[in-house]
């Protein structure tokens, strides 16, 4: 770290980091013992397994969220860098209309569609199906906005990315406060205002992205080079896309495993450790999210020495 502004890129960036896993450990301590005394453990558990069921649906982003984030830093001119991102943002919008079709057709063809959570009860079944098509639903609405996240990652600007990160957190913990103590409502209810809450601070995200890059937008006759093409970030995120398809399933398979074998009130208690047991990962992810976008950044350089020494 030789240069002052990456130093200053790199502290803000971690700063930001652990800061939004600080915010995620107070939410934490306030929603469990609210969500957990309310809905009673059955239901906290199947809540638990609707999540995983949702890391999966993450896939469908192909990996292009964070291609978006790496070219975006790599390219080095401003209509280059809004070539990446207008273009993720159609490989995304294309990716979540089809795979908000599949849900929408399983939801109307296959309603005991539950079953794929594992052991529901049978009183339990309306309700939670209602719950996993919402939160479904409104997750795939949210998924091409998140390219603007990408955007603030890709410019040098994680604090950002962080702070609207840590909106969500507090977004989830809001439509929690408003089922459990305005609206006595169940999970359907904590879906759709969770899914919403989400959404709106995702629509405030893209519209400060594009407020403050409106430079991005102006027009430039010259060629955009072939590696910030349609294609290529299309190639580039399938192969992401491999990494994260091992991540999704290392993290997320075990609420499903339990829901199948030992029923959703044994749930709870592991989808509360494992929280906790990874909190503990914020430690070194803090630091390689700072560096993602500043090593993207360095390979659009050429500045490799730099790279090597700072790895």
């Amino acid at each position: 770290m030789t240069s002052p502004g990456r130093k200053k890129i790199f502290l803000l960036g971690t700063a930001s980091n652990y800061g939004t896993t600080i915010v995620s450990i107070l939410i934490g301590l306030i929603s469990l013992p609210i969500g957990l005394h309310y809905f009673g453990v059955v239901r906290y558990g199947i809540w638990a397994v609707i999540s995983s069921i949702i890391a999966y649906l993450g896939l469908s982003n192909l990996g292009i969220t964070t291609t978006a984030a790496t070219l975006t830093a790599k390219a080095s001119a401003p209509f280059e860098q809004w070539a990446v991102l207008r273009r993720s943002l159609f490989l995304l919008l294309i990716s979540s209309a089809v795979v908000l079709s599949l849900v929408l057709g399983i939801a109307h063809f296959y309603p005991g569609w539950v079953i794929v959570l594992g052991k529901i009860p049978a009183d339990l079944h309306g309700e939670v199906a209602e719950a996993g098509v919402a939160v479904a639903i409104l997750f795939l609405l949210n998924l091409p906005l998140t390219v603007f996240s990408a955007g603030f990652i890709g410019r040098q600007k994680v604090y950002w990315e962080r702070f609207y990160a840590s909106l969500t957190t507090i977004a989830g913990l809001l439509a929690l406060i408003l089922t459990v103590f305005l609206l006595k409502g169940n999970l359907v209810t904590l879906a759709l205002l969770g899914g919403l809450a989400r959404l709106l601070v995702s629509i405030a995200c893209a519209s400060h992205f594009l407020f403050s890059n409106s430079e991005l937008r102006q027009r430039f006759d010259k060629p955009i080079s072939e590696e910030f093409s349609t294609k290529s970030i299309f190639t580039s995120g399938i192969r992401l896309l491999v990494v994260g398809s091992a991540v999704t399933i290392v993290w997320n398979t075990g609420n499903l495993v339990i829901s199948h074998f030992l029923g959703a009130e044994m749930v709870t208690p592991y989808a509360v450790t494992f929280t906790l047991f990874g909190l503990g990962f914020s430690i070194f992810a803090a630091i390689n999210g700072a560096l993602w976008p500043m090593y993207g950044q360095s390979a659009g350089r050429n500045q490799w020495e730099w790279v090597q020494q700072t790895y």
